[in-house]
């Protein structure tokens, strides 16, 4: 067990890697948080106390088994980890109080769930239904007097917690779902259609379900271009990575024998690149590579050489055909339904029973500035635009997407995420002013807010 005050020392961080461990630490920080709480529940100890013994002295303490945690404490530092668990454990307060006056009880009786680092997929697999979700907290109905619990779910009643780390308050990426899904949609195994793609809402309501129109023909061409994209021959990375010294420190971090580079994709190079430059392994379960401090500048110089190398003309092009498309979608008052569930889909709000309710949870954690916690719930936020118009304005830099807004302003942003990197490209859903304080759906706790707003301050609940 490493207790908060005995993490390391690092010296050399990069924004990258900051980030990276910031989301990490948090998520697991948050974790224990809700274990500490939940357990002291279960043996008769009283909501405030509870609550109140999460940032106490005696606050959780994180094991270092986990190979992010280990990362964690060799490359963010001591200093930089207690700063993100405290802020963490305040923000932690936050979400249980929240949950305590909207939702119920924790229900301590049943596991509370980590599950970030498993990813949407296997999630499904393990509980049978679709969440983006950090974690999972089972929940009950209030055993005396109180808020009573909502509709969560029609057999298992669970929310999730989609967790995000931030230091300066901008736009939250709420989801990376695939380029093909937002291209095509996804169909079960069984046929049945789960989410729509932007092709799926053109042959519907434009073009009578004919698969074979010709502006539905183009629109595949194009995304198949961009399936094709690669990036400029990165013999310069080669040579670095071909080096027998970075070639024995990949060995030992792995355990084997590295592939010449040379005969590497270039989505696998420059993944590599980019994990060399985090700080972060380059294979699953591998160790974090040491490079000296030349080393680690020429890995910055190589990732800002292989990301300007990627053709983005491809995706302009796709990006470009499909927002016309969609805006014409738009403005076909009979795909109003589809278009929602479009929509939705996008930002990972539950569509229908099979789904756990998620909310959006924010660590507001400006330098110099008190704590605060935004709460999200991402189905009555999204409610607000559900009677208004919405619009396409594309994006005409680096790969292109495109902006969606409705009557109220800009709703959320639809790029790429690492264009080129990967074999299977990623969409990035960001939200674009639609979690404004004073929102339905959207809650502000905490002492004092940069934004200006009306914050909630924490309540003294009955026993």
């Amino acid at each position: 067990m490493l207790k908060f005050s005995q993490f390391l020392l690092s010296e050399n961080v990069n924004v990258g890697q900051k980030v990276h461990y910031q989301g990490n630490v948090s998520e697991h920080a948050y974790h224990k948080a809700l274990l500490k709480y939940s357990s002291l529940r279960k043996d008769g100890v009283s909501h405030e106390d509870a609550l109140n013994s999460i940032t106490d002295t005696k606050s959780p303490s994180i094991t270092t088994d986990h190979s992010d945690l280990k990362d964690a404490v060799s490359k963010i530092g001591k200093a930089e980890t207690n700063k993100i668990i405290k802020n963490s454990l305040h923000s932690a307060k936050h979400f249980i109080q929240h949950i305590h006056e909207h939702y119920g009880e924790i229900d301590h009786n049943k596991p509370i769930e980590l599950t970030g680092p498993m990813g949407e997929e296997k999630v499904r697999e393990k509980f049978g239904h679709l969440t983006n979700a950090d974690i999972i907290i089972p929940i009950k109905a209030h055993s005396q007097s109180g808020p009573q619990i909502i509709v969560l779910h029609h057999d298992k009643n669970m929310v999730g917690n989609s967790l995000k780390y931030s230091t300066s308050g901008g736009a939250t990426k709420l989801r990376t779902p695939s380029f093909l899904s937002l291209h095509g949609g996804k169909t079960s195994a069984t046929g049945e259609k789960t989410t729509l793609g932007i092709r799926d809402l053109a042959v519907r309501h434009l073009f009578n379900n004919n698969e074979n129109h010709p502006e539905i023909k183009k629109l595949d061409k194009l995304f198949e271009k961009t399936q094709q994209t690669v990036g400029v021959a990165p013999e310069e990375s080669i040579k670095f990575l071909d080096h027998p010294n970075i070639r024995k420190k990949i060995e030992k971090a792995t355990g084997k024998t590295p592939k010449s580079a040379s005969k590497m994709a270039f989505s696998a190079i420059k993944a590599t690149i980019r994990r060399l430059k985090e700080g972060r392994p380059v294979k699953k379960g591998a160790a974090t590579i040491k490079l000296t401090s030349a080393e680690q500048q020429h890995v910055e110089d190589l990732h800002s050489k292989l990301g300007k190398s990627v053709d983005y003309k491809p995706y302009q092009d796709y990006f470009s055909h499909a927002s016309n498309l969609l805006q014409r979608v738009y403005n076909t008052p009979s795909a109003t339904k589809d278009v929602h569930s479009f929509h939705r889909s996008l930002m990972g709000i539950p569509g229908h029973n099979n789904n756990i309710p998620t909310l959006n949870v924010s660590i507001l954690a400006k330098p110099n500035k008190p704590i605060n916690t935004r709460v999200v719930d991402l189905n009555k936020a999204y409610n607000e635009h559900s009677n208004e118009n919405f619009r396409v304005t594309p994006i005409k830099s680096g790969p292109g997407g495109f902006n969606i807004e409705s009557t109220g302003g800009k709703l959320i942003r639809v790029d790429l995420d690492r264009p080129g990197e990967t074999e299977n490209d990623k969409a990035k859903v960001t939200e674009a002013g639609m979690f404004k304080p004073g929102k339905p759906g959207v809650t502000y706790y905490g002492e004092n807010s940069s934004r200006k707003q009306t914050t909630k301050k924490l309540k003294k609940s009955k026993k």
